[in-house]
C-alpha cells in the first residue's frame, strides 16, 4: 500500500511546530538516502533539532537521525556553503499549498530556501528580492527555474478552507465537487462531508454545513495515527476504529513513516565503503612508514660508515677537487667501494651491506 502524502492541511499544522525553529541556526544538510530527493537539516535552536525532507511526500521535524551518505550531492555542498550557520528568521507556508519558505539571515543577508513539495518537489534558494540563486530541479514540470528569474509560487484562485463559505454550486460528485472550489485534497474534503453529514451539495443549507465543517479542519489540532494506515493532525469523524494519539504532529509522523528514508542497504553501503577506504588509508600508511623506516636505516649506515671512513673520503675530495680519474678508480679499489667523478663532482656509492 502506498504510502499517505502530507497535503496543504497537514503543512499548515506542521509549519506551527516548525516555528520552534525560528531563531535558531542551520547546523548543516544532509542527503538521506541513495535515491534523491530526500535531504535531513540539523538545526541548532534550544538544543539539536532534525528536520526530514522527502520531496512530494512529507516535510516535518524528526527524531530520527540515520547515518548519512559518505558523499553528499552537489546540491547539498552548495547549500552548505550558502547557509553555514545560518538564522532562521520565519518559516511559512506560502499560499496555504505544499509550498513551504524559510527565511534565513546569512553572511549579513536575507535568503529564501522554498520547498516544494507535490509532484516530483523541488528546492529553490532565493535572495531578499525573491530572485533565483539555484534550485535542485532548474526545469520540472510547468516551471522553469533559472538564476537570476524571479521565483513565484504556483498559482491556486481556490478558496482556504478557513475562508469557505457557502456561495458555491455544485453539480455531480461532492467530494470532487469540493476539492474544485476549495484549497483542501479529497482525503481532507470526505472528512468535511462527514461532519457535514450531508451526500449532496444541492440546497444551500447543505453548502453552508459543509462550509463550516470546512472551517472545522483548522481547529481541534489532535495528532493521531490510525493502525498505522493514516495519520491526520485532527480527530477524523469518518474513522470508528481508535487511533493512537501524541502530543506533537512530528510524532504522529514519524510512527506513521515508521523509519528514516534511508534504507538499510544504503547504511550497509556507506559502512563498507568508509570501511574500505580506511583499511586502504592504512595500508598506504604502512607502505610509508616501511619505506620510511628503510630510509632510515640506511641513513644510519651512511652515517657510520663516513664517520669510520673520513680519511678515505678526504682523499677522494682531493682527486675529485684535482680531476684525477685514475686515483679515484685506484682508492676506490683498494677499499671496495664504488667512486667516479661525472660533471666534476664525486659520486660515491655504498653497498647496502656494508656496516
Amino acid at each position: 500500500m502506498a504510502l499517505q502524502k502530507m497535503t496543504n492541511l497537514d503543512y499548515f499544522f506542521e509549519v506551527a511546530e516548525l516555528q520552534r525553529l525560528v531563531g535558531g541556526r542551520l547546523a548543516n544538510a544532509y542527503d538521506y538516502g541513495s535515491g534523491g530527493g530526500a535531504f535531513r537539516l540539523k538545526f541548532s535552536s534550544n538544543g539539536t533539532l532534525n528536520m526530514v525532507v522527502e520531496l512530494g511526500t512529507r516535510i516535518h521535524l524528526t527524531k530520527f537521525v540515520a547515518p548519512a551518505p559518505a558523499v553528499q550531492s552537489s546540491f547539498v555542498k552548495f547549500l552548505r556553503s550558502r547557509l553555514e550557520n545560518a538564522r532562521v528568521a520565519a518559516v511559512r507556508q506560502l499560499g496555504f499549498d505544499r509550498v513551504i519558505e524559510f527565511e534565513f539571515y546569512a553572511k549579513g543577508e536575507t535568503v529564501r530556501l522554498v520547498f516544494e513539495s507535490f509532484g516530483k518537489g523541488n528546492i529553490v534558494l532565493c535572495d531578499a528580492d525573491w530572485l533565483i540563486v539555484r534550485a535542485m530541479n532548474s526545469n520540472i514540470g510547468d516551471g522553469t527555474f533559472k538564476r537570476g528569474t524571479k521565483y513565484e509560487p504556483p498559482k491556486n484562485a481556490k478558496t482556504w478552507v478557513a475562508e469557505a463559505t457557502a456561495d458555491f454550486d455544485c453539480n455531480g460528485d461532492t467530494a470532487k465537487c469540493v476539492t474544485e472550489h476549495f484549497n483542501v485534497a479529497p482525503f481532507y474534503a470526505r472528512e468535511a462531508l462527514a461532519r457535514a453529514g450531508v451526500d449532496n451539495l444541492a440546497s444551500q443549507k447543505s453548502r453552508e454545513a459543509v462550509a463550516i465543517a470546512l472551517h472545522s479542519l483548522v481547529e481541534g489540532f489532535s495528532p493521531r495515527v490510525y493502525a498505522e494506515d493514516c495519520f491526520s493532525p485532527i480527530l477524523l469523524s469518518s474513522r470508528k476504529d481508535e487511533p493512537k494519539l501524541f502530543d506533537s504532529f512530528f510524532e504522529a509522523l514519524d510512527v506513521y513513516y515508521g523509519s528514516p528514508v534511508i534504507a538499510a542497504s544504503d547504511v550497509e553501503k556507506a559502512s563498507s565503503e568508509r570501511k574500505a577506504r580506511f583499511e586502504a588509508s592504512l595500508r598506504e600508511q604502512d607502505e610509508a612508514l616501511k619505506k620510511f623506516t628503510e630510509r632510515e636505516k640506511l641513513g644510519r649506515k651512511a652515517g657510520a660508515w663516513i664517520k669510520t671512513n673520513a680519511v678515505l673520503i678526504g682523499e677522494l675530495l682531493d682527486a675529485a677537487q684535482a680531476k684525477d680519474t685514475d686515483k679515484i678508480k685506484k682508492l676506490a679499489g683498494e677499499h671496495g667501494v664504488d667512486a667516479s667523478l661525472e660533471g666534476g663532482q664525486l659520486v660515491l656509492s655504498i653497498d647496502e651491506e656494508v656496516e
